[in-house]
């Protein structure tokens, strides 16, 4: 799972949700255009980030504890969470074997 380290102190993400993968879309297609980042846009993409990881720290915490340059950060996270995904479909159970192994899936009537 993604790891960050703020301040010295390393935080995990808990996991990607649904909402984490269709706003990660959404953002790494904004993010791919370029029309001109603006401070609110870039306050946008590290809010994202804040949510991947649970809002285990906030978007100035990030701001002051990351070492690094958030036009590294911000693509680095978009695409590991697509990445994420779409390595999660590749090994994605069939349904039948989805319902017996998958502790996350379940139906009811």
């Amino acid at each position: 799972m993604f790891k960050i380290t703020l301040s010295g102190k390393t935080f995990t993400a808990p996991g990607v949700t649904m909402r984490s993968c269709i706003d990660a879309y959404r953002l790494c297609e904004e993010y791919e255009k370029n029309e001109g980042i603006t401070p609110d846009d870039i306050d946008r993409y590290l809010g994202f980030i804040a949510d991947l990881f649970g809002n285990q720290f906030s978007i100035d915490e990030l701001k002051d504890g990351y070492v690094g340059s958030p036009f590294v950060l911000i693509p680095q996270l978009l695409q590991a969470t697509i990445g994420y995904v779409h390595e999660r479909i590749q090994v994605f159970p069939t349904p039948a074997t989805a319902i017996q192994t998958d502790p996350m899936m379940t139906i009811s009537d």
